[in-house]
């Protein structure tokens, strides 16, 4: 037996409903763990490359469950009878029982996403064929000869959904909305405004909310950090845990992920999560929204003279007049005439659709004002540009040595985008993807 090497997995966890996507069935509905390695580097990007290692439903079909409820009743109700009785039974059968139970598995499970995300960690790392300590040892050459290869946890992924049910922290709902991140404050909603609610960050110098680009100021939580306000919400007063919960943004359960001790030296919250990408900018992502606030800004600012029936009909009767080709079919489909009417504060595209017709949009934002344009709108959209363009160097080929968006690269495209943005109220960081 060699001595081994060590290997970084990656876990990524969300959410899927099989079916049509035009008409879902939420019964179907089920949650996907997935893992792969960093050390597959550029093969992340394919399908292949990920290995489905849980799965688990949301809630169970109406149809077995009435079929596991019918079953146990019959079984118990045998074992009550006389054989005379049975026998009698088997001559005239009772009607069918049509009793429908429907099981939200997930959503009853105490601890949820993050509960089954524990277990799967706790057969991975503990006891004594811990992947970390004992490792895998793997077959190498025509001699019987093995290489043990040990493996530890360096990202945990998803979307904004999925860490919050995997590290069962409150999102949006709390205090602080990046949980295992960051101490930055939601903020102000238009009716506390309206209210005359003033905001913490309005009253205290060292708060700051999620528009602060200056990473400096918002509070990152280390490891350490995250465990001892877990440990408070462990000993806190039950009268005072709710607030506590909404003022640090975690929630606790004794068998969620970020309370089991014995995980600890495996799971280290702050250093392994890491935001989708794909999800922050480009699949109802900031890319998405911003795409629209630029062009009905444009359309009531400029466009109105064009008698265009919608903000997007100039860019496509733009790339229609440029004469462009492209070799992926429909390269439009992001910004069609139908996905713009189903289109509000968000453009309806997916992320492949969006990476394919950013540049299309840039194009025409730059043949109208300028690629030195001053317009803060124009200014923050062509920067996030500059974003999506990394997030596609890094799809087509560079090396990918990080499961997300290199912190050094983006930083400052991110800092200058929020500072022009903060006039607008539409904050750009999100420091999950940096």
């Amino acid at each position: 037996m060699c001595a081994g090497l060590h290997w970084n997995i990656i876990l990524y966890a969300d959410g899927i409903t099989p079916g049509d996507a035009f008409s879902p069935d939420n019964n179907r509905k089920a949650w996907l763990w997935y893992a792969s390695f960093l050390e597959m580097g550029q093969k992340l990007s394919n399908e292949e490359a990920w290995i489905t290692v849980a799965i688990a439903r949301t809630r169970l079909p109406a149809l077995l469950c009435q079929l596991a409820v019918a079953t146990a009743l019959q079984a118990h109700t045998r074992r009550l009878q006389p054989l005379t009785m049975r026998r009698r039974a088997r001559a005239h059968p009772p009607p069918q029982c049509h009793y429908a139970l429907r099981t939200k598995y997930l959503a009853k499970l105490p601890g949820g996403v993050s509960r089954k995300t524990r277990d799967l960690l706790r057969d991975m790392f503990l006891g004594s064929k811990g992947l970390a300590d004992s490792g895998v040892a793997l077959p190498i050459g025509a001699n019987g000869e093995t290489l043990v290869v040990r493996m530890r946890l360096c990202t945990i992924l998803g979307d904004e959904d999925a860490l919050n049910l995997m590290f069962f922290i409150k999102g949006a709902s709390g205090a602080c909305p990046c949980g295992t991140l960051c101490s930055v404050l939601n903020k102000q909603r238009p009716q506390d405004l309206a209210d005359g609610v003033v905001s913490a960050a309005s009253l205290d110098d060292n708060l700051v909310d999620i528009s602060c680009s200056d990473l400096s100021r918002c509070g990152l939580r280390s490891n350490k950090d995250v465990w001892a306000l877990c440990d408070d919400l462990a000993t806190c007063p039950k009268q005072e845990l709710e607030e506590s919960q909404h003022a640090t943004g975690l929630k606790f359960h004794p068998e969620t992920l970020m309370f089991d001790i014995a995980l600890r030296p495996y799971v280290l919250p702050a250093s392994h999560t890491h935001g989708d990408a794909m999800h922050i900018f480009l699949s109802n992502g900031i890319f998405n929204s911003d795409a629209m606030l630029l062009f009905k800004w444009m359309k009531a600012s400029l466009l109105n003279n064009r008698n265009d029936r919608s903000p997007l009909s100039s860019v496509r009767r733009f790339y229609a007049d440029e004469g462009w080709t492209s070799a992926i079919p429909n390269p439009l489909a992001g910004i069609s005439e139908t996905r713009e009417n189903h289109s509000d504060h968000l453009l309806k595209c997916s992320a492949s659709e969006g990476l394919t017709v950013y540049p299309v949009l840039r194009a025409f934002v730059v043949s109208v004002y300028g690629a030195q344009a001053g317009e803060p709108q124009v200014r923050a959209f062509l920067l996030l540009c500059r974003i999506l363009d990394e997030i596609s160097m890094l799809i087509k080929g560079s090396i990918l040595r990080r499961a997300c968006i290199q912190r050094e690269r983006l930083q400052p495209l991110l800092a200058c985008s929020a500072c022009i943005k903060r006039e607008r109220l539409q904050p750009l960081l999100d420091c999950s993807a940096v």
